[in-house]
C-alpha cells in the first residue's frame, strides 16, 4: 500500500502517520515516497516512484492537487487511487481523513469500484524536435505570462484548421479537467465517461470564440505564433509543471493510452456531486 500526501500540509502527514500506524496494526505494507518518507522519520518505508509498480493501491492525502500528482506519477503502473480530502473543493477525492480506518477497511476488502478516467498525451515540439512530453488528468494549459500580451495560436483538429486564437491562452482537457479550469473559463461539463478532448480559450479577444469538444481519437495540434511583443508564455500540465513556450512551437494533444484509475463507493453520482459543489460554491 502506497501512502501520498501533500508534503507542505502538516495535517496530510499527520494522516499519512496514522495510516502507517493502521497499515502495522492489520499486518500491510506501507510505502512512502522517499521526500515524505524522510520527513516522517520513516526512512524504512522510502520507495522510488518508479519502483511503485509492485503497490496495489495508493492513498493520497491532500487535495485535488495532490490527487492529480499521484496520477500523474502512478498511472502508468495501474494503480487504484483512493483520495482523502484535507482541501478545499475534493472533487476528485473520495473520502474525508475521518474515514481512514473505515475507507481503508473496505479497499482491502474490495468493496469499491474502480472508476477509468481518460488521460491525454502532451508532445512539445520545436523546430522539429520533440522537447517535451508530458501525461495529463485534467488539462495541459497554454498561458501568457503575469505580464505579456494576448497570445497567438493556431489550432488545427486531425486534418482540419479549428482557427487562430488571440487570448489568454487555451485549455485542452479531458472530461475530468472540465469541472477544473475549463469550467472558470466557461466550458461545458463532460461527465467522465463521455470521452472527449475540450478545446477551451481563455478569456478570447473575440465573442465569437467558444470551447469546443472534439472525439478523444483525433490529434489536437496548437502551434504558437507570432504576438507583437510578447516576452513570456507557458504551458503548464494539470496545474503542477511548467516550462516556457517560444514562438513557432506547436504541441500536440491525443488520447493517452493510459487511464487514471479512482476508487469510488457502490452508489458513487458524480451529477449527484456536481450539483452539491456547484451549489456549494467552491469550483
Amino acid at each position: 500500500m502506497g501512502l501520498y500526501p501533500l508534503l507542505d500540509r502538516p495535517e496530510a502527514m499527520q494522516w499519512a502517520t496514522r495510516a502507517i500506524l493502521l497499515a502495522e496494526r492489520t499486518g500491510l505494507q506501507a510505502v512512502l515516497p522517499m521526500p515524505a518518507a524522510a520527513l516522517l522519520g520513516r526512512p524504512d518505508l522510502a520507495l522510488p516512484m518508479s519502483e511503485w509498480r509492485q503497490v496495489d493501491l495508493a492513498l493520497t492525502f491532500g487535495g485535488d492537487g495532490t490527487l492529480l500528482q499521484a496520477a500523474t506519477q502512478l498511472a502508468a503502473f495501474g494503480i487504484p487511487l483512493l483520495g482523502f480530502n484535507l482541501g478545499r473543493v475534493g472533487f476528485l477525492t473520495e473520502l474525508e481523513g475521518r474515514d481512514l480506518e473505515s475507507g481503508l477497511a473496505d479497499a482491502v476488502a474490495g468493496r469499491y469500484l474502480v472508476e477509468e478516467r481518460m488521460m491525454v498525451d502532451g508532445s512539445l515540439v520545436r523546430d522539429g524536435e520533440e522537447i517535451g512530453h508530458h501525461i495529463a488528468l485534467n488539462d495541459l494549459v497554454i498561458t501568457k505570462g503575469p505580464l505579456g500580451r494576448l497570445v497567438r495560436l493556431q489550432v488545427t483538429v486531425g486534418q482540419s484548421a479549428l482557427g487562430t486564437y488571440s487570448a489568454d491562452g487555451l485549455i485542452l482537457g479531458t472530461p475530468t479537467g472540465s469541472t477544473a479550469y475549463a469550467l472558470s473559463a466557461g466550458g461545458p461539463v463532460l461527465t467522465p465517461e463521455v470521452e472527449a478532448i475540450l478545446v477551451t480559450p481563455i478569456c478570447p479577444h473575440t465573442l465569437s470564440s467558444r470551447s469546443v469538444v472534439v472525439p478523444p481519437d483525433v490529434t489536437v495540434s496548437v502551434e504558437l505564433l507570432p504576438a507583437g511583443d510578447r516576452t513570456e508564455t507557458y504551458l503548464t500540465v494539470d496545474g503542477q509543471l511548467g516550462e516556457h513556450l517560444a514562438t513557432g512551437d506547436c504541441l500536440t494533444v491525443r488520447r493517452s493510452a493510459i487511464t487514471t484509475r479512482l476508487l469510488r463507493r457502490p452508489g458513487y453520482d458524480f451529477l449527484d456531486v456536481l450539483r452539491r459543489k456547484l451549489s456549494e460554491g467552491v469550483l
